[in-house]
């Protein structure tokens, strides 16, 4: 039997997207869709429902409210929250609209407040010892760290790592920049940032510096 309100929820999700001009192609060009062309292909006709955070992607991307997409023109004209509630077997993560270097540099750029969330399996969660509570999401720029992160990447963060390993990709705040880099400790107590990519250069921090209040340990990237 066919699903009713994944056909209804595709039928609009296509009219909001052929009104704003856009392909299916183009859609997933855009640096800050997380999903494939497949999947909003099989959104759209209704072979299965949308995942709240794809939803919320679109919209931003529409320039629509997520209520739109969900419920049509016949839902009430009230602002949603930015943030969809926490049900069933997901749990979403914040991503926030900021960009972290993974290339020569650059200002953290963006809002101080989520966006969106990115959906992610409580078991799977759960299995990696990640608490919700503690990451965030982000998009990484540059091509330093490729082919480890590629430019335009999401990647999730876990503030509760704040010690580095050798090997381990941090993000780390460096004055107004935020970097996301390869550490390794050397043998005077400095940390060393280093990419994937042998054209950069590696850059170290001194003990001293890392105590200053200009340098931050954001946390652990742990998912790309």
């Amino acid at each position: 039997m066919k699903n009713t309100i994944a056909s209804e929820l595709g039928h609009r999700l296509t009219q909001v997207r052929k009104n704003t001009g856009l392909s299916r192609d183009a859609v997933i060009e855009n640096k800050n869709i997380t999903f494939s062309r497949s999947t909003l292909q099989a959104w759209e006709m209704g072979e299965r429902e949308p995942s709240i955070s794809g939803i919320y992607e679109l919209a931003e991307l529409y320039g629509v409210t997520p209520r739109l997409l969900m419920f049509g023109d016949a839902a009430p004209n009230v602002t949603p929250s930015p943030l969809p509630v926490d049900t069933g077997d997901y749990d979403y993560v914040p991503f926030y609209r900021l960009e972290v270097s993974a290339g020569g540099g650059r200002f953290s750029e963006g809002t101080a407040q989520p966006t969106h969330r990115l959906a992610f399996r409580k078991r799977w969660l759960a299995a990696k010892g990640y608490k919700i509570k503690d990451l965030m999401g982000f998009v990484a720029r540059g091509d330093s760290m490729e082919p480890v992160i590629k430019d335009g990447a999401s990647i999730i963060v876990n503030q509760a790592s704040q010690k580095p390993a050798d090997g381990d990709i941090f993000v780390i705040r460096v004055g107004d920049m935020l970097w996301v880099k390869k550490t390794q400790w050397l043998l005077d107590g400095s940390l060393r940032l280093k990419s994937e990519n042998p054209a950069y250069e590696d850059m170290d921090i001194s003990r001293q510096d890392l105590e200053h209040e200009d340098i931050e340990i954001i946390g652990q990237v742990v998912h790309t």
